[in-house]
């Protein structure tokens, strides 16, 4: 009961009238110039600057129901008896330094008000109350009789019988409001009673008022009639309530059929009836009429009752929320439209799905989902031949089979109008959705004569469309097949090596402009499949599909570091870091270790990352950035200017490098708005003290513009050199001096040798 009543007290008053002492207190200090003054003003503003913090902390700790609320009691406690303190202090300089009847009034005023608002914070409390009291009563009875005056004798006698009275009034009030709490907790205890009663029963509950507007529902009848939590529903009428599910859940709104029931019910004033609240549930109502006016309802699902074998059949073979077929009856239906085929006839299964449809869920949620889905169910019914077979094959994915001889025109045609017309835009919420469709075809007999192989082929399809820029068809190919099978071997290949630790690490050389000397070698990850080099293109994304990026990732981060140790203490490694590592919340573990097996000191390696890695959750790369940098791991923006380029990376990121992509330096020679660009990126960079370094040099001409024009560290590419293997590296590094780059007198590189 104690700790309930704790809840009364006001900390935000109090804390005004905290501002307004201190800010009385400055004004005795300019009236008066008194320093004794002015120490106490200062006291009291650096006890409200702690005073803020505890109220912001009893705030939390409310929210939490923590049990460090006792802690912060007795931090309040302090506080407040200080402050209370500082103003007794406050008015016994007043009244013993300061001969000023304003100031005498403006201290007891200023007090007096703050002894009173005691009685609304802490009668609670008597004991809190009473020492708050004394720490500022004491002071102001010491301080009256020093003044001298008789008058101020008399006043300070009055004191005593206020505080009293102030106690007396906090007293009745505390037994107030434990009363009053006691008959709440009574209250609550039997209405919980009554809600779990509620609650617990079988059978849907509600009740109206003579207005029909409803006073009592359960949790029962919540289900039965679609009603979510979130929806609130009392003191409503019917079509209100149905107007709210209308925004959330269109196609199903049970309370509309509810209240056509019941106005029927009621009109007509016939017995309990079952009626249909849905495609496939049935509920029996029963209706009492109150003396007072308005009814109660009781509402019982008997579905199960009344439908179970048509239930169980529909269930079997077709897809509950869009209607279509669903895989088992869609297989069942294609291999009986397949074996009535005839020789010198054809048919074609269409597979497709919805592009982008996971950020829909993602973002709008599972209803915006299921809306879309009914939605693009329902297209597909209208634009399909009436003969077709269409089935939701699972998740966003949709097929069709159909004998070509029901088409009105060529099947590429058909393909076509259903990307087009189910790709339309939805409106979900007043919300505009876009959302794209891609479609494979595969033909029967031509590609296959069973089901399984024309979908395994029109799924292939798809995904052909997929890559070609989505919202498209592509027909199967014999090729893609070929691709597939190339692939499954490529992936059976890349599995092996990556367990057999059979891939190799190059460097490529990136040379400090000042110096023409190599500084850093960028790491970069090479696998050679039967005697040929496969493209880090080709198998870094089956790599990622796989889930093996973040072992090739840690492989490469500890070999580099290695590597790296037993080059010159000058020469840095820099590492790529992928999206997927980023995602994985050990990265930082990940690179500690490596450096701590290889020995390497921090400064030595650089983690280069690109604005795809961060794009998702630029908190969390916030967070794992800084951890790196904390290690004295320097930090590179790699390929800046390609992706969603923002100047907050910048801004937010703990950086050391920016990194200019290729794309900017292919056409630089000719192309003046290439020049352009590039000259802002490095005088931002620059700005921001970063490095900067340009990727993709390969011809003189582009060294020598970015020497003398730009203010560029560092400069990477193969001009330089391509990709060397360790031994190479190594060699590189231990050219003679004169043999290195000279920028400055223009001399013809003899690096590439090397190479």
């Amino acid at each position: 009961m104690k700790q309930a009543l704790h809840h009364y007290e006001d900390h935000t008053a109090f804390f005004y009238g905290k501002i307004s002492a201190a800010s009385a207190a400055l004004i005795s200090f300019v009236l008066t110039n008194e320093f004794s003054i002015l120490m106490i003003a200062i006291s009291m503003m650096v006890i409200m600057a702690f005073d803020i913090g505890n109220i912001k902390l009893h705030k939390r700790l409310i929210e939490k129901h923590s049990s460090n609320i006792m802690f912060w009691r007795a931090q309040y406690t302090f506080l407040s008896t200080a402050f209370m303190f500082s103003m007794g202090l406050w008015c016994f300089f007043s009244f013993t330094l300061v001969n000023d009847s304003f100031v005498h009034l403006l201290c007891i005023s200023v007090t007096m008000g703050n002894i009173l608002s005691l009685i609304s914070r802490n009668f609670t409390s008597d004991r809190i109350l009473t020492i708050q009291l004394c720490a500022v009563a004491i002071p102001v009875i010491l301080g009256l009789p020093a003044y001298g005056d008789f008058r101020s004798i008399i006043l300070s006698a009055f004191f005593l019988p206020l505080f009293a009275s102030v106690r007396d009034i906090s007293s009745r009030l505390r037994s107030i409001f434990t009363n009053l709490e006691r008959q709440s907790s009574e209250k609550d205890a039997f209405g919980g009673q009554l809600n779990e009663a509620l609650e617990s029963m079988s059978h849907g509950l509600m009740m109206f008022d003579d207005d029909m507007r409803l006073k009592i529902i359960n949790k029962t009848a919540r289900n039965i009639l679609g009603i979510g939590d979130e929806i609130n529903c009392y003191s409503k009428k019917l079509n209100e309530i149905s107007r709210l599910i209308d925004t959330q859940r269109p196609l199903i709104n049970r309370v509309r059929i509810l209240q056509e029931t019941l106005t029927k019910r009621l009109n007509h004033k016939t017995a309990a009836k079952v009626f249909k609240v849905s495609q496939s549930q049935y509920v029996e109502l029963s209706i009492k009429l109150r003396d007072e006016g308005g009814c109660v309802l009781v509402i019982e699902d008997v579905t199960q009752r009344i439908e179970y074998q048509t239930r169980i059949n529909q269930l079997a073979k077709f897809d509950e929320l869009t209607g279509l077929c669903n895989r088992t009856h869609f297989i069942q239906q294609a291999k009986m439209l397949l074996q009535d085929t005839k020789h010198n006839e054809t048919a074609s299964v269409l597979f497709f799905d919805l592009d982008e449809f996971k950020r829909i869920n993602d973002t709008l949620g599972h209803e915006a989902g299921d809306y879309i889905l009914t939605t693009v169910a329902e297209r597909a019914r209208q634009i399909l031949p009436s003969k077709s077979i269409c089935a939701r094959y699972g998740g966003d994915e949709f097929v069709v089979c159909i004998n070509d001889k029901h088409l009105s025109g060529s099947i590429q045609e058909l393909a076509n109008s259903v990307v087009k017309e189910v790709s339309r835009d939805v409106i979900f919420n007043n919300q505009r959705v876009s959302f794209g469709a891609s479609m494979g075809i595969s033909k029967y007999p031509a590609d296959g004569t069973s089901i399984d192989r024309l979908l395994k082929l029109a799924d292939l399809a798809l995904y052909a469309a997929k890559d070609s820029g989505k919202n498209t068809y592509r027909n199967f190919t014999t090729e893609l097949e070929d691709n597939l099978e190339k692939r499954v071997l490529i992936e059976k290949d890349l599995t092996k090596a990556v367990a057999q630790n059979a891939l190799e690490l190059h460097f490529q050389p990136i040379i400090q402009t000042h110096t023409g000397q190599p500084k850093v070698f960028e790491a970069l990850t090479r696998w050679t499949r039967n005697g040929v080099a496969i493209s880090p293109s080709e198998f870094i994304p089956i790599a990622e599909d796989l889930g093996l990026i973040s072992e090739i990732g840690q492989w490469t981060l500890c070999q580099a570091c290695k590597v790296c140790k037993t080059w010159p203490e000058d020469i840095s490694v820099a590492v790529n870091l992928s999206a997927v590592q980023f995602r994985v919340g050990s990265i930082t573990q990940i690179v500690s270790k490596a450096l701590e097996e290889s020995g390497l000191e921090p400064s030595r390696l650089e983690i280069e990352i690109t604005e795809t890695a961060i794009l998702n959750d630029m908190e969390h790369a916030i967070l794992v950035l800084e951890e790196i940098s904390a290690l004295g791991v320097r930090v590179s923006l790699d390929d800046f200017g390609t992706g969603y380029s923002s100047l907050s990376y910048l801004h937010k990121l703990p950086l050391h490098k920016l990194k200019i992509d290729k794309s900017f330096i292919d056409d630089l020679t000719e192309n003046a708005r290439s020049r352009t660009l590039l000259k802002g990126i490095t005088v931002l960079g620059k700005a921001l003290e970063l490095k900067i370094v340009v990727e993709g040099v390969e011809t003189k001409d582009q060294l020598d513009l970015l020497i003398n024009e730009y203010e560029v560290d560092f400069i990477q590419g193969f001009y330089f050199s391509k990709a060397l293997n360790e031994n190479d590296a190594t060699a590189y590094l231990q050219l003679d001096m004169h043999k290195q780059v000279n920028f400055k007198e223009n001399q013809p590189l003899q690096l590439q040798n090397i190479a």
